[in-house]
């Protein structure tokens, strides 16, 4: 769980909300980001899942902070999903990442980062408190990426 907050700096690279325009793009990445092909099966078996995910009537996509990066060619090269995840007791619910993924010739380039930023910067615009992610512990980029901004352990 981190706090959410204003960018203290501008990004310069072009990142926008997702779109239902975006779904063969995104399945495609999806595919490749956890893969490392993305064949027709593949694609249609993880757009699938991904589908799912988007249009989850439990937990609906907050769509101001779910964002893709794109490239010169406008491209998708990396996404982030923000979802509202209903609280136990009634109340307002949790912000929570439910996916982060960045194509793989374009890692480590900042870019899961500025999404990540922006997405916080969003929350924070729309009311949002905090926001929460689940990883997996083995995963040290994720860990170290998350830990960098501020989130905390529990």
């Amino acid at each position: 769980m981190a706090p959410t907050g204003p960018l203290e700096s501008e990004i310069t690279r072009p990142i926008r909300p997702t779109s239902d325009n975006d779904r063969e793009q995104l399945a495609h990445l999806y595919a490749q980001t956890r893969t490392g092909t993305s064949g027709p099966d593949v694609t249609r078996h993880h757009g699938a899942a991904l589908d799912g995910v988007l249009h989850d009537r439990k937990h609906p996509v907050i769509s101001e902070a779910s964002l893709v990066s794109v490239d010169a060619e406008g491209r998708i090269i990396a996404c982030i999903v923000v979802i509202k995840r209903p609280s136990k007791d009634g109340g307002a619910g949790t912000a929570f990442i439910t996916e982060l993924f960045t194509h793989p010739h374009h890692r480590r380039q900042g870019l899961a980062e500025d999404l990540l930023r922006c997405a916080i910067d969003k929350l924070h615009a729309t009311g949002w408190p905090a926001v929460a992610v689940t990883l997996d512990s083995t995963n040290a980029a994720a860990m170290a990426l998350y830990l960098s901004m501020d989130f905390r352990r529990w």
